[in-house]
Order: C-alpha cells, then structure tokens, then sequence
C-alpha cells in the first residue's frame, strides 16, 4: 500500500538523484556546455579569480644578454550572488489515497507530475540562459479586445504563474495564471483576470522571480556592469558584437569564431544563438538559393 511515509521516501531514494541529474545536465544544449563546479562558493557568493590577457614576463633577445623581466599574471575577481532556483510538485493525500491499490498507479502519477515540473523547469531555464538576470519576461499593457497586449510571446507559455509590475518597479498583482497565448496577435489571458488596473508598459515576470534569475547571455550582452567589475575599467568585459544588418552569413559567423581563437585563446566547438538570428542566417540562405537559380 503507498503511504504518505512511503511516498515521501520514494521521491527522496529514488527519483531525487535522477530529476538533479536531469536538471544539471539535460535542460538545455547550452547548460551543457558550461562547466559546473562548487569550489568557488563563498557562504552567499560567487568568487572567481580569472585571468585576463597574458603572462609579460616573455620577450625576444640575444644569446648572453639578459633576460626579459617577470611579470606576472593579470589576475581580476569576479563576484556574483548565488541564486535559488526552486521546482516545486504537489500531490493531494486524495490522490495517494485513490493510487493505494497499487505501486503501479502512484508511480504513474508520480512521474506524471516530474515530467511536468521538468518540461517547466527546461522552458525557464533555457530562457534564464539567454536573459540578463532580471526575470522580465516581456511588457504588457492594458486590458483589450482579445486580451491583454504583449511586446513579445517569446517567454510567454499557457500555465507560466506570473507577478505583474508597474514601469517604475511597484509590484502590481501577483501570483496570475497564464491561461492562453495568441502567438498572432501578441496577446494573453489570464485564468483570473486581474483585479488591479494594469498601465501601458508594465512589465511581466515569473512569479517571485523579478531581479533574482542566474547571470544569463542577456547580461553579459548587455552594457551594465558585470560581476562586480566596470567594464570601462575593464574593456574585455564587453563582447565582441557586429551589426549584420539583418542577414548572418558564413563570414560573419567565422569572423567571431576567429575573434575568440585569436583574442581569447578559445577552441570553439558550440554555436549557441537566438531564435532571431537563427532566422536571419536562414534567410540568408533563403536569399543566395533564389539567387543562384
């Protein structure tokens, strides 16, 4: 018979390992990638000493004359706070109840609800990823005809629970469901409709979410400093970026590859990117096909 003591164990022996492995390594090809470590945490901080350009101590001379003078690494710390990411599923003692006949039954229903709060968890990491960290998901404005109007449905999923804000950061209702999505005409619904008035230029985010979200590409991209560290005192901190005008070709693509190898000493073997410029080197191709026939 399933027990609410035996179910309890169940999720901790055997689906805990599994579900952390999944959510390290299987979320997102990005996350992937990146190196996970532990050494550098400090109490609540993240600190990182990284080294920036080379070594001085090289230089060219004669065969008895003297040697180059030592110098030594270039050495700056970067310093970022942790952040907790929480994943949370919620089976009533109704349904352990109806599922008590059998180990066969709970268990479906039990991986039933982690197949859900996994699918959740890999749609907002992968957009925590390319974020900048402050958890806006999109601007939104007053109630219309269809719903309420979006900037964009990128970030948006039907059952995302979400906090309203107002432009100047006021908390305006939170806790409201997503019920539906109009990918066409930029809108969405709620499954309760907000009992605040909600202004043009207000802003989404995932609930409990707003300014606590990991360091994504958005914040690296982006001209805020970074890790404690002022990028006008450290020029490397911004990344090497190009106006492509629309259309990414193959030369583009090398020309920043070639950038990293050249000024960072990098091996790429990963090409991560937006949906947008996804398209606009598919319309390039698009384009050089209808030209050549």
């Amino acid at each position: 018979m399933v027990t609410l003591r035996n179910a309890e164990n169940a999720l901790k022996s055997v689906y805990l390992g599994a579900v952390t492995e999944l959510l390290n390594t299987k979320i997102n090809p990005l996350l992937s990638k990146i190196e996970q470590t532990s050494s550098d945490v400090w109490g609540k901080e993240i600190r990182k000493a990284a080294s920036w350009g080379i070594n001085g101590g090289v230089g060219a001379g004669d065969e008895d004359g003297a040697l180059p003078a030592a110098h030594s690494n270039n050495y700056v710390q970067f310093v970022t706070t942790l952040k907790n990411l929480y994943g949370q599923i919620e089976i009533s003692d109704k349904a352990i109840r109806a599922s008590a006949d059998g180990r066969g039954a709970f268990t479906d229903l039990l991986n039933a609800e982690l197949e859900g709060l996994l699918a959740a968890s890999k749609f907002n990491m992968g957009r925590m990823l390319y974020g900048d960290g402050s958890g806006k998901l999109c601007e939104i404005g007053a109630a219309a005809t269809g719903g309420y109007p979006v900037s964009s449905t990128n970030n948006l999923i039907e059952g995302l629970v979400v906090d309203i804000y107002s432009s100047s950061g006021a908390l305006v209702e939170g806790g409201l469901r997503i019920s539906s999505v109009d990918r066409s005409a930029s809108t969405v619904k709620f499954a309760t409709a907000p009992t605040a008035s909600v202004a043009a230029k207000s802003v989404l985010y995932v609930q409990g979410s707003k300014d606590k979200e990991i360091t994504g590409l958005g914040a690296i991209f982006s001209d805020r400093d970074i890790y404690g560290l002022k990028r006008e005192d450290y020029p490397f901190l911004t990344p090497y970026t190009k106006d492509v005008g629309g259309l990414i070709d193959e030369i583009d693509i090398q020309e920043a590859i070639d950038r990293l190898e050249m000024t960072a000493g990098a091996n790429v073997d990963f090409i991560a990117c937006s949906a947008t410029a996804k398209y606009a080197y598919q319309e390039y191709m698009r384009s050089t096909s209808a030209t050549s026939t």
